[in-house]
This record gives C-alpha cells, structure tokens and sequence, in this order.
C-alpha cells in the first residue's frame, strides 16, 4: 500500500512534464523559438505571407499565342483612327468595343456622335468580329444614384436590354470605374439580373474591372472601395468575360519615372484572379498602347506593390505627357531619340532634349513589349487580351 503514493507522485510528474514539453513544442516549433507572445502578434503577417505564395505557386497552363483572343476598346473621341486600325488588322480581333454610351444618373444611356456607325457596324459583321459596345461611367455618386432608385434602375435595365436587341449587338461591356462599397449588393443584385435577361437573349455580358493582386493585408490608396466591392471570382460567376485593366501602375506625377504597366505585376494580377476563382476562359488583362513623356527626374528605384502601391508625388514636377504610338514616331523624327529595352519592367524607355533644352523621358510599349504581354497571357492559358486603346499605333501588330 505504501507503493500506491509513489506511483501516484511519479505519474503526477510524468504528466507534468508531458505538460512542459508540449507548451515548449507550441512555442518553438515550426520557424524557430520565438516568445508566445510574438508569434500571436505575427499571425496576420504569416497568414498575408500565406496568401502570397499561394498566389504565386498558381500553376500555367501554356497555350499557343495564336489561341489567344484580341480583342480592344475605340474611344469615341478618336472614333475614326481606332476604325481605321480595326480594318488594317481586322484579322487579329475576335470582338471590339467601342465607348458608345455613357451612363446618366436616371439609369438613362447618352449615346454619342459615333454610336452605331453604319459602316462599322457593317464591317465587324462582314468580318465575324463580335460587337460589344461599351457603356462608361468614372463617377461612384453617378452609379449610386441609378442604383439607389428602383425607378433608375429598371430604366437603365432596360434601356441596355433594348439597345443590345434592337442593334443586334453580340452583348454589352459594363466599364463602371467606381463604386461606393455601401451599394455592393444592389450592384450584384443589377448585374445578376442584367446577365439573366441578357442570356436568355443569348447575349453576353462583359465587366471591365480595376486591377487587385491580392487581398489580406494590401491596402489599395485609389480606388479603395471599388476595388473591395469588385469580387473578381463573383464577377466572374455573373459575367461571360472579365476584363482586368492592368495599366497606370505609375502615377503622371510622380517624382520618379516609372513603368505604365511592369510586367512581373501584371503576372501577379493574372495569377490572383486565378488563385481566387476566375476561370481563365473568362480572365482577360489588358494592354496598354499608351505613353508617358516625363520631364527629367530620377527612375523608380524598384516595383513594389506589397503591401501597399504607393507612389510619391511631386507638388513641383510638371505632370507627364501622356499619348499615343503615333507620337513616339514624331518625337523620333524631330530630335536624337535614344531608346532601350528595360526588361525588368517589359517597356522600352525612350530619352531625348527637346528644343527648349528640357531633358524628358519617355515610357512605353513597343513590339517587344507587346508580345510580352501576349505570351504571358498565352503561358497560363487565359481567354486572352484587349487594348487601351485601339488607333494611332501606326506599326504595332496586335
């Protein structure tokens, strides 16, 4: 009897020591000895970490360039060049949209002075390219207004169901470039059934989107409520195509010059919209055909989008030129413009004095960079691509 307490005190230390060795095990097991308290407060970080590597380690699925869909936006503003590219290459575009409606605040739709183009509208059919017209609106009160009213909304419904019917149009491309996050789900609410009509009409509905990364732990400085309404995986579920505009990366007035559009980013962007749902035979990115002349000043030292894109702007720099191929040619013509590839950023830069001696830089997209894009696009096997914007290009192959 005199036993039973020893056996009872060695199994109480037994059990204590168990106790020890797990509470140690919890502490400094997986990535080195770290207090308990560390660990908890680095949770967040381990699990932004987390996300990160998931969305790199998204797999490609290479096909051929070729396989590729173009497709690309006419403003109406340059209505005439951006026809007059479409029929130079009218062999390359499987679909193209031209701004041809703006959004009212009544849910109404203003056409414009290009809007229905007979001879467009002629060509694209003679040459089985699909007609998705764009509606525009950059203004969230603008969106908010049509939808907050039940009596707005049906209007702007069906005004969209009407003119994609009565023209035959292959479906509609919804470019809304701001929403409030308060009106998310009256937004959805308009899209599903927006989809539902346009389907049963065998019409498609296209959504054109700002470009995210990622989502823990990003803070986005522009655009920060669109860009936490815009779910790319529910957009995508609602629509037959999503367009993620992966351009503007730097800001006209930044204090450095920087890349329209680095190519390591956009990867990242392709890959997030695949980690979080998006069929990559709806996932379109798009290109832009676009330039920035700076005046001098220092280049971006390094592309950096986690956690936040941030880009410091100068009070004093003169804002950037921003235009088209067809300018990069004129400034080549008229002064000793020296150029080279950046293949970090996937964009060729372009230096030259102008007459008043000022120094200036320019950034944008040549072939090399063009074609970049377009086998990025192939490698991970996604629908395909579309330009901003079509017209202007002079050389450029799409």
């Amino acid at each position: 009897m005199k036993t039973l307490p020893k056996l009872l005190l060695i199994f109480f230390i037994i059990f204590l020591f168990s106790i020890i060795i797990g509470e140690g095990y919890l502490l400094f097991s997986n990535k080195g000895s770290c207090p308990l308290n560390f660990c908890y407060l680095n949770s967040s970080q381990s699990e932004s970490e987390s996300e990160l590597e998931k969305i790199r380690n998204i797999e490609k699925q290479a096909k051929k360039i070729e396989e590729i869909q173009i497709t690309g936006w006419i403003p109406d503003w340059d209505f005439q060049d951006g026809f007059n590219s479409l029929r130079t290459q009218k062999d390359t575009f499987s679909s193209i949209s031209p701004f041809w409606y703006d959004l009212n605040e009544d849910g109404s739709l203003e056409p414009n002075a290009s809007t229905n183009n007979e001879e467009f509208i002629q060509f694209v059919k003679n040459n089985n390219i699909e007609l998705i017209p764009t509606i525009t609106t950059f203004n969230a009160d603008t969106l908010s207004s049509m939808l907050n009213s039940i009596e707005y909304r049906e209007k702007h419904l069906n005004e969209i169901i009407q003119i994609v019917t009565r023209n035959n149009y292959d479906g509609i491309d919804l470019d809304y470039e701001s929403v409030y996050l308060d009106d998310d789900e009256l937004f959805y609410n308009f899209l599903e059934t927006l989809a539902l009509i346009l389907h049963e009409n065998n019409k498609k509905l296209v959504f054109t989107a700002v470009s995210k990364w990622g989502e823990e732990d990003i803070l986005y400085t522009t655009l920060p409520q669109t860009r936490k309404t815009f779910d790319y995986k529910r957009l995508a579920k609602i629509t037959d195509e999503l367009r993620i505009m992966t351009y503007d990366y730097t800001n006209r007035t930044s204090i450095y010059y920087g890349p329209v559009s680095p190519i390591a980013w956009v990867e990242d962007v392709i890959r997030y919209a695949i980690y979080v749902g998006v069929p990559r035979e709806k996932l379109v990115i798009g290109i832009p055909t676009y330039a920035f002349d700076f005046t001098e000043r220092p280049a971006l030292p390094k592309i950096e989008y986690y956690p936040v894109l941030y880009m410091r702007t100068g009070e004093n720099l003169k804002e950037a030129s921003a235009y088209y191929y067809d300018e990069i040619k004129k400034v080549t013509a008229a002064y000793d413009f020296e150029v080279e590839f950046n293949d970090y950023w996937g964009e060729a830069i372009g230096k030259y004095t102008n007459d008043n001696d000022e120094n200036h830089i320019v950034v944008f997209q040549n072939q090399e960079s063009i074609d970049l894009r377009k086998k990025l696009a192939a490698d991970y096997g996604i629908k395909g691509v579309t330009y901003w914007r079509i017209g202007d290009e002079v050389d450029l192959r799409y």
